[in-house]
């Protein structure tokens, strides 16, 4: 299935608007634009829940690897609120309340990864303390090839 062509929000360092980029200028002229994420936990049973990601969804090293729960960028004809809760369904397939999540923090994210790929982002990350059944858990787009559930204390460790 061929992606459609996302249109991101640009910002300046001090997140004020200044226009507007497709992704792939986004991130290979180093613009700065808005990142969400969210940690799924069960905080009974100290569990958290990763995914384990497409090699061809990660044009950087294209090989599959371990995720956080959900992720993705903030389009520009959303918020933040509509933003997580769409990746948290396309990622997930979960019906999530923007009010069952947790904010956790802001951070901004600025390395260049390649010769023509650049991370400027405000990344805001949230948490969903929740009940999870792992077989209900799927991507609507296939970018997710399952999830994994981790003891929490296990994986600091590592």
């Amino acid at each position: 299935m061929k992606k459609k062509m996302d249109i991101l929000n640009i910002y300046d360092e001090k997140q004020n608007l200044i226009g507007t980029a497709t992704k792939k200028e986004v991130h290979k002229l180093g613009y700065w634009h808005q990142v969400v994420s969210c940690l799924f936990v069960d905080l009974e049973k100290n569990k958290v829940y990763l995914q384990y990601k497409k090699a061809n969804h990660d044009i950087v090293n294209n090989k599959n690897k371990i995720d956080i729960s959900v992720g993705g960028h903030v389009i520009s004809t959303e918020t933040i609120e509509q933003a997580i809760i769409r990746e948290i369904k396309e990622e997930s397939s979960l019906n999530i309340p923007f009010k069952k999540l947790t904010f956790f923090k802001e951070r901004t994210i600025n390395v260049q990864v390649q010769e023509n790929y650049i991370i400027k982002e405000f990344s805001y990350l949230y948490i969903l303390n929740t009940k999870f059944d792992l077989t209900k858990l799927h991507s609507s787009d296939d970018e997710v090839l399952y999830y994994i559930e981790f003891d929490i204390n296990r994986l600091i460790n590592f």
